[in-house]
């Protein structure tokens, strides 16, 4: 896990850019405390910092070189299975490091860009081939890892965090009024790729690649993978617990591979038991955080620390404070609407203060499988399909529909007219609809949560754990979020993810039954709770996120940004305190982008 950036010139002058670079660097030294690096020459200037984890001798030192000095890198992230592709190019390659960086050198030279969909892992990367006078970004399957960038018509700016492309730039850039649109819809909490809350500033959507050709400017962003949802019908249950027992062991085992000490995030739910118990590894620390010293989550988390013998650590946190958002928004460096971030940040701050490098985690096995309580009613609707036909628009369009209709409801009720006038054309839903219509699936519940992992529910799934671990020079993994077992669970069958119409406990059935005899039953079979389960946030608006939310929405937000209507937030303000209505939602969202506003855009 590290920090990347860099300035790549048409012109020839990216020596100049050398001073600007390493400016970034030092923006992300969080990133990577423990090296830096700097690269320039015409075309290119690279900056790196290091978070040592794979060969954290010199030897892993970035921008690295190919051996032949053709190809130049700065790379974020974990290949998990580089020792796998190592062994494929041993006689073709003479390897002078035990990195993971260097392999990924060697796969370009063997594969080219189709190397990245060799890898499994977490990553962002720029490569320089000189030869070819092209510079690739990538960025991995699911977007765990950052990418941001800017073209200027001349020069091609990119970094793993906003804020430091930002100081980067000549001039500051203008707020996207459709990211701030997207941002206050249905359940987005964060700014969807390809958009960012700049104008002129885009992330590299997950699962692609940018080839920038230097000689004439032109960019080509292409997606390198898509999942595939045909079902195999013909094989029992039986053989597709077999399958799944020993993917999860192999993806977990991959994400092990390590030079520093390793710990385990423990929330007592099936996912992060599921990781404890398939550890390949004895004596690992594990950390659990709780809202008092009875939470459930705590009891059940230890007992799984007990049944597998880890050096467990548990944490209470009685109350989420304000200032933890502020410093978590001023850090990523766009709006986030998200409370679980303040829990994994105390998580990642413990584990660092114990020499803890690297966390796992069980991000992303609700979406691949199904957890979330909506599942059910996710499965009725999918009975559409029996009325409608697989092709039916009805169908492909009811949650982009949502997003549509939220968003008329925003510019015609909260907007000022100025703000709303240029955005009426806009299609809120066109993101969501491309994923549902990428998941080539007749069922509505895995075009919804197909499109949830990819888009809509990106600030729980992979934000939160680049930002928090990365506050705190921490690497997080997620073992599920491997390109292989999304493949596995896009073949499964529907009943075996979610096993029942009615009972919510029967939500990722397979991957519960798989764990049976492993984990005690009332963890295999216990209810959904997660971090932070007891804290609301439409009773923290009330009461003591009050005063600094109301000062966020009403002396920042609104006057500074002039989007929205003042009587209307009102409005919403007092039958929210009233508790006539619940608007946390939208209030939040606005607060959230007052406190951007002030710790990021104002500075």
């Amino acid at each position: 896990m590290c920090g990347i950036c860099g300035i790549i010139s048409t012109n020839n002058k990216a020596e100049a850019f050398g001073t600007a670079v390493k400016a970034m660097a030092d923006c992300m030294r969080h990133r990577g405390p423990d090296d830096e690096g700097l690269f320039c020459d015409t075309h290119i200037a690279f900056g790196h910092r290091r978070l040592s984890i794979l060969d954290v001798s010199a030897k892993g030192h970035q921008p690295m070189a190919d051996n032949e000095g053709q190809l130049r890198i700065t790379f974020n992230g974990e290949i998990y299975n580089f020792g796998e592709i190592k062994k494929q190019l041993a006689g073709k390659y003479a390897f002078t490091s035990g990195t993971d960086t260097e392999t990924i050198l060697a796969a370009y030279r063997e594969w080219g860009t189709d190397c990245v969909k060799k890898f499994r892992g977490m990553f962002a990367f720029a490569l320089y081939d000189s030869e070819r006078q092209v510079v690739v970004l990538a960025r991995d399957h699911f977007g765990q890892k950052p990418l941001y960038y800017h073209f200027d018509g001349t020069n091609l700016f990119f970094s793993s965090e906003i804020n430091a492309l930002a100081k980067a730039l000549p001039s500051k850039p203008d707020i996207d009024r459709q990211a701030v649109l997207l941002y206050l819809l249905h359940n987005y909490r964060h700014i969807p790729d390809p958009h960012t809350i700049y104008s002129g500033i885009s992330k590299l959507p997950p699962a692609s690649l940018m080839v920038f050709d230097i000689a004439s400017g032109k960019m080509e962003i292409v997606r390198y993978w898509r999942p595939d949802f045909k079902k195999d019908s013909q094989r029992t249950e039986a053989e597709w617990l077999e399958e799944y027992r020993a993917l999860a062991k192999e993806c977990v085992g991959l994400t092990t591979v390590s030079d520093v000490p390793i710990g385990i995030l423990l929330s007592g739910g099936v996912d992060s038991s599921t990781i404890a118990a398939l550890l390949p590894r004895t004596g690992m620390e594990s950390f659990a955080l709780g809202c008092r010293s009875d939470d459930p989550e705590l009891l059940r988390a230890r007992q799984v620390a007990g049944l597998f013998k880890t050096t467990h650590h548990e944490f209470i946190l009685a109350a989420p404070k304000f200032s933890e958002m502020e410093e978590l928004i001023g850090a990523l460096g766009e709006p986030l609407n998200l409370l679980a971030a303040i829990f994994s940040r105390h998580i990642a701050k413990a584990a660092r203060e114990r020499g803890i490098k690297v966390l796992i985690g069980g991000n992303g096995a609700d979406e691949m499988f199904y957890g979330y309580d909506g599942s059910n009613r996710l499965l009725l609707a999918s009975g559409l399909l029996k009325i409608f036909g697989p092709g039916s628009k009805i169908v492909n369009g009811l949650k982009p529909g949502l997003y549509r209709k939220k968003a008329k409801d925003v510019l015609g009720r909260l907007a000022v007219p100025e703000f709303a006038a240029g955005l009426r054309a806009f299609d809120a839903g066109n993101i969501i609809e491309g994923y549902a219509r990428e998941a080539n699936s007749p069922w509505f519940i895995e075009k919804s949560y197909y499109a949830g992992l990819m888009s809509e529910n990106q600030h729980s799934v992979t934000i939160i754990g680049d930002l928090t671990g990365m506050m705190h020079s921490v690497e997080i993994r997620t073992p599920f979020l491997d390109p292989k077992m999304f493949e596995f669970a896009a073949r499964l069958p529907v009943k075996y993810k979610v096993g029942s119409l009615f009972d919510k406990s029967r939500n990722k059935y397979l991957m519960r039954k798989a764990m049976e005899g492993l984990l005690p039953n009332e963890i295999v079979w216990g209810k959904k709770m997660g971090f932070g389960y007891t804290f609301s946030l439409a009773e923290l608006i009330r009461t003591t996120w009050q005063e600094q939310a109301r000062r966020h929405i009403f002396d920042v937000c609104l006057p500074e940004l002039g989007f929205f209507d003042r009587e209307e937030v009102e409005r919403l303000w007092q039958e929210h305190q009233e508790k006539r209505k619940n608007h946390s939602a939208i209030l939040w969202g606005i607060a959230t982008l007052g406190i951007w506003y002030r710790r990021s855009y104002a500075q």
